[in-house]
């Protein structure tokens, strides 16, 4: 039976989105085994991301950016879960999402495959699977609880998302990523995530040799204070290990 995703929280309407077209993500709750949740609107800010692992983690309530949000203890279990969907402006302009949602229909049990590729390089426990939803547009991702327990895997699972609705599953995966990190002509259809991709895959490839560090989120709030400072601190601007590694990382 297909599950009914329902908007919850801050809907997208309100939201003062930086990135407002494109391809759009939400945190859900589970409500029944046929019923999520979206934590706030689903939306193409990434970064709304981050607010809501923060007050989920610490228990501090968010009032950004017209997002208002309390703790829902949103992460309990081995899995939480991702509504995903490609999103037209708010102010009605398709931006050719009408076509990157085909792509996304036609290539969505590939990109389970490529998600699943990264988490078992990152020895991850589980892996992310596919519900589908009464509504066509609308995925629901099972998620490990791995991709919430830090900002910056957070950022590195949408980021991953965002390029994997392009695979077409005809490439083996590995020569595939490295033909993405190595294809410049790529640009015009993966835009600024694939420049992304290949400045943090370094940082993958280290972290998993050595480990993903976790994040003492405490320590992030007494240095960014509870104004907009996590908001946008995803995994570019994270350094994950060396001598400069970010100082909230454990």
């Amino acid at each position: 039976m297909p599950i009914k995703v329902t908007e919850g929280g801050t809907p997208r309407s309100k939201l003062g989105e930086g990135r407002n077209y494109g391809f759009g993500s939400a945190i859900c709750k589970k409500i029944n085994d046929e019923h999520y949740e979206t934590l706030c609107g689903i939306t193409a800010c990434k970064d709304f991301l981050h607010d809501l692992l923060m007050s989920e983690h610490l228990d501090v309530p968010v009032n950004i950016y017209s997002l208002k949000y309390t703790k829902q203890n949103a992460f309990i279990g081995d899995y939480t879960y991702f509504a995903i969907k490609m999103l037209p402006s708010k102010s009605g302009d398709d931006y050719g999402m009408a076509k990157e949602a085909e792509l996304l229909d036609k290539n969505i049990n590939n990109l389970i495959i490529f998600i699943n590729h990264f988490e078992e390089e990152m020895k991850v426990n589980g892996r992310t699977s596919l519900s589908l939803t009464e509504d066509k547009d609308v995925y629901l991702l099972v998620t490990p609880i791995f991709w919430v327990s830090t900002t910056y895997l957070i950022s590195l699972y949408t980021l991953l998302i965002r390029i994997a609705y392009r695979y077409d599953g005809q490439q083996n995966m590995t020569d595939y990523v490295k033909g993405l990190l190595a294809n410049e002509d790529a640009q015009g259809d993966y835009g600024n995530d694939l420049g992304m991709l290949k400045h943090i895959y370094p940082k993958y490839e280290e972290c998993t040799k050595i480990g993903f560090p976790k994040e003492n989120f405490k320590k992030r709030l007494a240095m960014l204070g509870e104004g907009t400072g996590w908001h946008n601190a995803g995994i570019v601007s994270v350094v994950l290990s060396g001598d400069k590694k970010s100082k909230w990382l454990e």
